[in-house]
């Protein structure tokens, strides 16, 4: 139905009328998902590995969209690269075994992306048209052409790996014989923010890596589950990791039962009233409050 080149094409197309001086390739592997600003473009690409740079000769990388049928769009990328040596033959080689998600910048510092679909495939050619140099082309189809997106995207990681204490489960506080208010963490699961994917202990996707999730544990706590997760340290009840508190305030976790009796000399644990009637028993021990009903 149609075709057009993004070097040197009209606004017909969508695409601004300039050349390409960068190209910038993620396994589609690492690929996770999109974020969008809020005029539409790409504003980061969620992934658990960086991009690699694939430098095009000055003049030589030339970008186009072929519109087979409605919804159906092929991106083909050109470009020759220079150095060409059995290294170069070796890394190219592997290269066609991989797919890929494709950033591009023009001349006037416009970043295009595709490949996200199925990922781009990649092959290539010695020539000497351009001086010893390996002619490489980057395909794709896909049912959008290739979307616009804002320099940020291949700059960070994609997500910040971050260990965000858990307080599903969490037990009260015992303080000094004393029943506080706060509930303690006793697991920080490592995530991705955003997102909250699990991570393993290097920081990449479990989902990807088929790790256990990293965790830190309090201070006294068991690894709860040690075919899910992989303890990599730990932290004192109360302190904050990553910026987020291990004791939370929750007024129905003790109160109002604040004063409670001594511990006696040889007891490990206490059972008192709980006051309020309804034949309820609070069980005390050194480390929880628990509530029993008669």
């Amino acid at each position: 139905m149609g075709s057009c080149e993004i070097l040197g094409i009209g606004p017909r197309c969508g695409y601004v009328a300039e050349g390409i001086r960068d190209v910038r390739l993620l396994d589609r592997e690492a690929f996770v998902g999109l974020g969008y600003a809020e005029d539409g473009r790409v504003s980061s690409i969620r992934r658990t590995s960086d991009f690699v740079r694939l430098a095009p000769r000055h003049g030589t990388a030339q970008l186009s969209v072929d519109q087979a049928e409605e919804g159906s769009y092929t991106a083909t990328l050109q470009l020759y690269t220079g150095g060409v040596d059995t290294e170069t033959f070796r890394s190219l080689d592997l290269a066609t075994r991989r797919r890929y998600v494709v950033l591009v910048l023009t001349e006037g510092g416009r970043w295009l992306l595709f490949g996200t679909e199925a990922g781009a495939a990649l092959a290539w050619r010695v020539t000497t048209a351009e001086g010893a140099a390996a002619a490489v082309t980057l395909s794709d189809t896909a049912p959008e052409p290739p979307r616009e997106a804002g320099p940020e995207v291949w700059a960070g990681p994609g997500y910040v790996a971050r260990y965000l204490p858990r307080f599903e489960g969490a037990v009260c506080w015992v303080d000094r014989n004393v029943g506080t208010p706060f509930r303690r963490a006793e697991i920080a699961p490592r995530v991705a923010d955003p997102g909250g994917e699990a991570l393993d202990a290097e920081g990449r996707l479990c989902a990807v890596s088929g790790r256990p999730q990293a965790i830190l544990l309090a201070s006294g706590a068991e690894n709860p589950d040690p075919a899910a997760y992989e303890v990599t340290g730990r932290f004192t009840p109360g302190d904050w990791v990553d910026g987020e508190p291990t004791a939370r305030y929750d007024a129905t976790c003790a109160a109002p039962y604040v004063y409670l009796e001594e511990w006696g000399q040889t007891e490990g644990e206490r059972i008192v009233s709980a006051g309020g009637g309804g034949g309820e028993l609070l069980i005390l021990t050194n480390s929880q409050i628990t509530i029993d009903t008669l």
